[in-house]
């Protein structure tokens, strides 16, 4: 069992209906799953469709004060799934106040208002169609390097979604800067080969839910299910020996 889930959907994302669970939904589900800590990480604000907005996540933060100061069982933690929506690296968490949240969870999403007009185009474009050339992984790793070294991300989430990666290069980028690498409970989407690499070097691995409604607060049985079909020792995720926050 996991100590703690740190990428979890709530209402406060943008687009009604997107993600269903509410801070206190989720606080219950996490209660009785024996959790101590989870990261509330709603879509970051440059997203077109699920983007929250920073009065959404003023209002989620104090939501999550408030149920902390309540009760010790489960530490809420204010976090963002932000996005990374240029080449150069660029991630949207840097239009918010850093401060104001406990981690950020950073990867690539389709519909998403880019730095420029192309970028925003390239990004959504290599993602809906499946796009696999050399030149887009070398443009998509360069982009996610990039994004490690210029920002504080503590987790690169769902890596591989929607695009190809030179993981060796994030492998070394990622344990040289302190960013975990997410097993998804939703998706794995990288190769055996890759997920192998990852776990035969010295960086951290996370699992997590990317839960969208409160019932699957947790749940990480296909990356639970995916390190012993591979051999991976459990002990290798992060959040499996103890929290991380």
């Amino acid at each position: 069992m996991i100590w703690g889930d740190y990428h979890i959907h709530t209402t406060y994302s943008g687009c009604n209906g997107h993600a269903t669970g509410t801070p206190e939904t989720i606080l219950k589900e996490a209660t009785q799953k024996g959790l101590k800590q989870v990261g509330i990480c709603d879509h970051g604000i440059n997203h077109a469709l699920y983007g929250t907005t920073p009065l959404r996540l003023k209002k989620l933060k104090s939501a999550l004060d408030y149920l902390n100061s309540t009760q010790s069982q489960v530490r809420m933690l204010t976090g963002i799934e932000a996005n990374i929506y240029s080449f150069d690296g660029d991630v949207d968490s840097d239009r918010l106040d850093r401060g104001a949240l406990d981690l950020v969870v950073a990867g690539f999403h389709k519909m998403v208002w880019g730095k420029k007009l192309a970028d925003g185009a390239e990004l959504s474009f290599s993602q809906i169609f499946g796009v696999q050339t050399e030149q887009v992984k070398r443009k998509f790793t360069s982009a996610v390097v990039k994004a490690i070294k210029n920002n504080k991300i503590d987790i690169l989430a769902h890596p591989g979604y929607g695009f190809p990666l030179d993981i060796a290069e994030v492998i070394k980028v990622a344990t040289d800067y302190d960013v975990a690498l997410e097993f998804n409970g939703k998706r794995i989407l990288l190769s055996d080969e890759q997920l192998l690499q990852i776990a035969e070097s010295k960086v951290r691995i996370v699992a997590n839910s990317d839960a969208h409604d409160a019932k699957r607060v947790g749940e990480v049985g296909l990356p639970i299910e995916t390190c012993k079909r591979l051999g991976i020792p459990l002990e290798r995720i992060a959040n499996f020996n103890g929290v991380l926050f």
